[in-house]
């Protein structure tokens, strides 16, 4: 898809992204993209992982949401998929209920978890092995 002005580019492939430095690795998830990269500190790609099927959408209002909010910790990151389009989250917020996705940091899935709730943001408690996620309603954050 040609992009008609270079913001629309840089929105396309936004991210977030996540290290480890004992391991010397960072992660990144990109937010519009179905792709995670792998680098070590000096850079250097070491591993893509697409994850499902991705067609570039047409427009900016197509585009789809997959990776949000990951969270490292000493042996996992834990992320966010969603896998849907920013207008299906803007009118059915409440009804969101992403998927958890938790990577070793070669990139490999360990696992996947349906949630229950409409989790925007979350925090994991290694200790207590517990998830803590926020969402966002109409009187602010829960």
């Amino acid at each position: 898809m040609p992009f008609e002005e270079d913001h629309m580019k840089s929105s396309f492939f936004s991210y977030d992204a996540v290290s480890n430095e004992p391991r010397q690795r960072l992660m990144v998830f990109y937010n519009h993209t179905n792709l995670i990269q792998i680098f070590d500190f000096n850079g250097v790609l070491l591993k893509e992982v697409s994850v499902g099927d991705y067609i570039q959408p047409q427009t900016m209002e197509k585009r789809k949401l997959f990776f949000a909010a990951p969270v490292a910790v000493k042996d996992n990151i834990f992320v966010l998929y969603l896998d849907e389009t920013r207008e299906y989250l803007k009118d059915n917020a409440p009804d969101l209920r992403p998927q958890l996705h938790v990577y070793d940091w070669n990139g490999n899935l360990l696992s996947q978890h349906q949630l229950d709730a409409p989790v925007y943001n979350f925090a994991i408690n290694e200790k207590t092995k517990k998830l803590v996620g926020g969402t966002f309603w109409e009187d602010g954050w829960r």
